[in-house]
């Protein structure tokens, strides 16, 4: 199942066409790739986790502000998101974390139905190739550039 608020007519053999509604009643997994926004920004928060029929596993592999993080802690306390993946977090520079970002980041990070990944969900091996080819040709043009 998929959801998207603007556009219509995607889905295929493979991925179904829903509303939000479909979602909350049926979905066990709920994955986010969406970019953030002041429509998204905090977006997913305690009344939307509980707008789910199930308990759910949660992962976000958009933008960490579009998830209320303190929320999601409560969520994960009650069961109602029986886990989660973070691909990202709502502030990722850990020298600037305020006083209340480094309480939840530690008690996100003594949950052991949580895994964080370093913000590459989006990496694949050709996106690797990629960065490895257009790094290499700068380099190139730097050296020949300095003859």
């Amino acid at each position: 199942m998929a959801y998207d608020k603007y556009k219509t007519e995607f889905g295929n053999d493979r991925v179904g066409e829903v509303d939000l509604a479909t979602i909350f009643a049926e979905a066990d997994i709920l994955s986010l790739h969406i970019p953030l926004t002041a429509e998204t920004n905090a977006w997913v928060d305690a009344h939307f986790f509980a707008q789910f029929r199930k308990n759910i596993t949660f992962l976000n592999l958009s933008r960490g502000e579009i998830v209320v993080l303190s929320d999601l802690i409560k969520m994960l306390d009650t069961g109602k998101v029986q886990a989660a993946a973070l691909d990202v977090l709502e502030n990722e520079k850990f020298a600037t974390l305020t006083e209340i970002q480094k309480s939840l980041y530690e008690t996100l990070f003594t949950y052991n139905n949580v895994i964080l990944s370093p913000h590459i969900g989006g990496w694949s091996v050709e996106s690797k190739e990629n960065i490895e080819r257009a790094i290499f040709a700068e380099v190139c043009n730097y050296l020949i550039s300095r003859r």
